[in-house]
């Protein structure tokens, strides 16, 4: 800052030891003298003057110095007198202090830091993911099969049902012919339902038809169910809402209209949410001549090569993996079920309460994602190759020798063939099977995948 040439010439004679042009010494004035106020007036504008950078390099001794003789012309009335006549528009502009500026490259650097931190984390724990996944399905003895590749062929009961699902989207002829007027009508206001209203969808008639390739069951679905399906999965998709909101607002919808308004199905079949049931411990490890060898001899004779044969060919598998839905059967008409219940046995490889006395017919496992898709196949293999390891268990346990039991198991297997599951990528379903294809060995092949419809069209849904 600039002081007038008149102020600075007052203030010289008020230096310590000057003299004026009579020859007399000045001595600086009394600081004691100054009034209370008067100092508290100084000090307060004393303390807008910037204080010296703590990082200067400026030796300690030479700056105490200068505080020193800061102090003393800031108690000279005459130099503050000068400082009061500084005109404000000759001050020097300060800009941002060399500390402030580092702190704000500081800032800069921490939040570019952290954001590739965060980046890199995402990455590393995605990959980690993976790596646990894969390195679950090999413990486990879990591969993978397509459906639609030439090799390897999947057994003759599968492939039919292939079949018949892939002939039900090509021939489009599988709408209910009773809801063909209320769905022309619809599509006069509802763009979404023109494609519906083309004749291609529906069936002629379901006389005379084939029960086994019969398309149509079960009573139809209205069309302001079909428009609520639309609306809640356009609805979930927009708000990127997590698994659970889907499964609430559009995955149980179709289960219900599927399942529980069938009054043929609901007598022999029930759905229902199983997040909450998990793996029983005793099917958390594989075993090639049966898992539960250790329970050979409750209902017989304990074989203690089968023992040897299981504790040589185990490997560990994860309790942890679930599913979303589970369709059970209510028909106990097979006495074998029966007895099994009646002796306090668990029917499946939960112990979920709900779970307990019906066997689980079909599994299905949903994702709020599409790209999770390999993450919902590792899961839904390693539920059902634990649902193989009961059935095994509840098989062989009666029999009193390794040689039965593993007879028993193998004429099971070949009646069975492979159990079925279902596979939600947001809107898609998907089904995919599961099959053991050596009796002796734990292996466990997961087909997938077919596609059966999509939430996203009325036609879809259907």
């Amino acid at each position: 800052m600039y002081a007038s040439r008149a102020a600075i010439q007052r203030w010289l004679p008020g230096r310590r030891g000057a003299t004026d042009n009579n020859g007399n010494t000045n001595t600086p004035p009394n600081t004691a003298a100054v009034s209370h106020g008067r100092k508290r007036r100084t000090r307060h504008r004393h303390s807008s003057y910037p204080s010296p950078d703590p990082s200067s390099d400026m030796p300690a001794s030479k700056r105490r110095a200068e505080d020193h003789d800061r102090d003393d012309l800031s108690n000279n009335d005459d130099y503050r007198d000068a400082v009061d006549e500084c005109e404000p528009e000759a001050q020097t502009p300060r800009g941002p202090t060399r500390k402030s500026a580092v702190m704000t490259t500081a800032f800069i650097s921490d939040t570019s830091s952290t954001t590739t931190r965060t980046t890199d984390s995402r990455a590393s724990s995605l990959s980690k993911r993976a790596r646990n996944t894969q390195q679950l399905l090999t413990s486990a003895s879990i591969a993978f099969a397509s459906l639609s590749a030439a090799e390897p062929a999947p057994p003759p009961r599968l492939s039919k049902l292939v079949d018949q699902l892939k002939n039900l989207d090509a021939d489009r002829h599988f709408v209910w012919p009773q809801v063909r007027a209320a769905v022309e009508e619809r599509a006069q206001s509802d763009q979404r339902f023109k494609q519906l209203a083309r004749s291609i969808w529906y069936a002629p008639g379901i006389e005379g038809q084939d029960d086994e390739l019969q398309p149509v069951r079960g009573p139809p679905p209205s069309v302001e169910m079909l428009g609520d399906i639309l609306d809640d999965s356009a609805d979930c998709a927009a708000w990127m809402d997590p698994e659970p909101s889907w499964n609430d607002a559009v995955h149980w919808q179709m289960l219900r209209q599927a399942v529980v308004k069938d009054p043929q199905f609901r007598a022999t079949l029930r759905v229902s949410n199983c997040t909450t049931a998990t793996i029983r411990a005793a099917f958390s490890h594989q075993s090639a001549a049966g898992l539960a060898t250790a329970s050979v001899g409750i209902l017989g004779t304990a074989n203690a090569k089968l023992g040897a044969v299981a504790a040589s060919t185990n490997t560990s598998t994860s309790t942890s993996k679930k599913v979303d839905y589970c369709v059970t059967i209510l028909d106990r008409g097979d006495a074998r079920i029966a007895q099994l219940v009646k002796a306090g046995v668990l029917l499946n490889h939960t112990a979920f309460e709900p779970y307990t006395k019906t066997p689980i017919g079909l599994s299905i496992e949903t994702k709020a994602r599409k790209a999770d898709e390999d993450e919902a196949l590792a899961q839904i293999g390693v539920w059902i190759s634990a649902q193989y390891q009961c059935l095994q268990d509840l098989i062989q346990r009666s029999m009193p020798s390794l040689e039965q039991a593993q007879a028993a198991w193998r004429t099971a297997l070949k009646e069975l063939e492979f159990l079925p599951g279902v596979v939600v990528l947001k809107h898609l379903w998907f089904f995919v099977a599961a099959t053991r294809p050596a009796p002796e060995r734990p292996d466990t092949l997961v087909w997938h995948r077919v596609y059966m419809g999509s939430t996203e069209t009325p036609e879809g849904v259907c």
